[in-house]
């Protein structure tokens, strides 16, 4: 058996909050996956504070540091306010929180320029900006996000994409999803948990009828490294 170095408490958690579920979901791709995560499940606070944990301890041990944590609307709003708390206890500087609007505030200070893209703390020049999201599938979410950021802050410093799951997912042009952003963009890529760790906890779960749909989703869509 594969060690997982500590995720299946992160997994057990996922599974708790229903933020990791098994059966029949159409992504935004258009795939049919045997699972789905979907942070927008978590409700209460106590699970915002866990998760916000997970992510600053990533982004702690992944990045090093962060001045501004950026989530996209919707679901990346609790996530980037929460792991900014933590993160602002854990650093000996302010870290702030930042998201993007789905409109743009026309009023008060909003107007037609930037600050009416976003709430909270517009990046100054040098300080280091990470993103942090549920999964990433397509990679379209995360790469609107960089040129939000650009927008902001041309000398935008983009020290990172944390996400809590990397799909492991071939895009439509048979390119790995995270692989493609990163070299993209050139913005480093971290998850806290990926689809093999999620396939390794369901065997050693022995949720083999899970584990058996899961396996031939990835031999579908998976990179090389998680095909059979």
């Amino acid at each position: 058996m594969k060690k997982m170095d500590g995720k299946e408490e992160f997994l057990d958690f996922l599974l708790e909050t229903g933020a990791l579920r098994f059966g029949d979901f159409i992504l935004k791709s258009g795939r049919e996956s045997p699972y789905m995560v979907d942070m927008g499940r978590m409700s209460s606070g106590s699970n915002a504070d866990r998760i916000g944990a997970h992510f600053a301890e990533a982004i702690i041990e992944r990045i090093g540091d962060a001045h501004v944590i950026f989530g996209p609307a919707y679901k990346g709003i609790p996530l980037c306010v929460s792991a900014a708390m933590h993160l602002d206890a854990m650093l000996d500087h302010p870290v702030h929180y930042l998201f993007d609007r789905k409109g743009q505030k026309t009023y008060a200070d909003g107007g037609t320029g930037a600050r009416g893209l976003v709430c909270g703390r517009i990046p100054e020049r040098g300080e280091s900006i990470v993103m942090i999201d549920d999964v990433i599938t397509c990679g379209q979410t995360k790469i609107a996000s960089v040129h939000l950021l650009q927008t902001l802050q041309p000398d935008a410093n983009i020290s990172g994409l944390v996400v809590a799951i990397d799909r492991q997912e071939l895009d439509e042009n048979g390119e790995y999803t995270a692989g493609s952003f990163q070299a993209r963009e050139g913005i480093p890529f971290h998850s806290i948990a990926t689809a093999s760790d999620i396939l390794e906890y369901l065997k050693q779960q022995k949720l083999e009828e899970h584990a058996t749909k899961m396996q031939a989703y990835l031999n579908k869509y998976g990179i090389r490294e998680v095909r059979q």
